[in-house]
C-alpha cells in the first residue's frame, strides 16, 4: 500500500496531531462526497518557505502545495513520486531520473527538470542530506525538459534514501525562478504542484488559511478531501 501525503496530513503522521474530518460541506456547491479537513495548529504560519525554515508549521504547508520526487510506502521505503522512471550507471556514480508525464504547476506550467535540478541545489544548501549530496555530487544537470542526472564523485548508496527523507527541510520541488534565490532569502510566492493549491484570497493572517484540492494532481486512492483549512490555535475560543 502507498501512503499519499494527504493521507499522512490526514491521519497527523507528520504532525502529530489529530484531523476531524465534518461532514458538513463548504458550500452547496461543493461536490457531492467533497470532505473539508481542519487543522488545528500550535503557531501560525508566518514564514511560507519551507527550505529558509524547517519549523513544523512551514513544513505542513509545503507538503501541502509542493510535490516530492520521492515518496514513502507504508513501511517508509522510498518510492518515485515525480519520477516517472530512474536509473543508476554500472560503477554507481551517475543517477538518471526522468519525470512523470503531465506534472503541472498550480499555474497551470509545466514542470520541468530545470525545476528539479534549481530546488536540489537549494535544498543542499541547508539540509543534513542535500549537503552529503552537494559534497559527493560532481554535477547535478538537466538533460531535457523531462530528464536531469545527478553525478556522483564516489558512490553513495544512501542516496535515494535521502531524496526521499521526509525530515524538515525536504526536497521539496520549487519553480526553477524561486528555487534560483538562496536558501538564506525566502520565497514570497506560494505556487506548487503538489495535492492543494494556497488560497490567497482566503487568507485570514494569524485566524485561519486555507487550501483547495489540486484536481490536475493523480491520487492513488479514490478517498479525497476537497478542502484543507488550517487554523491557529490562537484563534480557538
Amino acid at each position: 500500500m502507498t501512503i499519499s501525503r494527504r493521507e499522512l496530513i490526514k491521519t497527523g503522521l507528520l504532525t502529530g496531531m489529530a484531523l476531524s474530518i465534518p461532514s458538513v460541506l463548504r458550500a452547496q456547491t461543493t461536490p457531492a462526497g467533497a470532505r473539508t479537513v481542519r487543522m488545528v495548529k500550535a503557531n501560525d504560519l508566518r514564514i511560507f518557505d519551507p527550505i529558509f525554515t524547517a519549523t513544523s508549521v512551514t513544513a505542513d504547508h509545503g507538503l501541502a502545495i509542493y510535490d516530492t520526487l520521492f515518496g514513502v510506502d507504508s513501511k517508509f521505503m522510498p518510492q518515485p513520486q515525480m519520477v516517472g522512471k530512474w536509473g543508476v550507471s554500472e560503477d554507481r556514480k551517475t543517477y538518471t531520473f526522468e519525470l512523470r508525464d503531465g506534472l503541472a504547476w498550480h499555474d497551470d506550467t509545466p514542470v520541468t527538470a530545470g525545476d528539479c535540478v534549481a530546488s536540489i541545489r537549494r535544498w543542499g544548501q541547508v539540509a543534513p542530506g542535500g549537503q552529503l549530496i552537494m559534497e559527493r555530487a560532481s554535477d547535478i544537470s538537466k538533460k531535457d525538459d523531462k530528464t536531469f542526472l545527478i553525478t556522483l564523485k564516489e558512490p553513495l548508496g544512501i542516496l535515494i534514501d535521502l531524496l526521499a527523507d521526509l525530515t524538515p527541510p525536504c526536497l521539496f520541488i520549487m519553480r526553477e525562478k524561486d528555487a534560483s534565490r538562496p536558501a538564506t532569502e525566502q520565497v514570497a510566492t506560494n505556487v506548487g504542484s503538489g495535492p492543494f493549491r494556497f488560497n490567497e484570497a482566503l487568507v485570514k493572517s494569524g485566524a485561519s488559511y486555507t487550501y483547495d484540492r489540486n484536481e490536475n494532481m493523480f491520487l492513488a486512492r479514490s478517498r479525497r478531501t476537497d478542502w484543507l483549512a488550517v487554523r491557529s490555535s490562537k484563534s480557538i475560543v
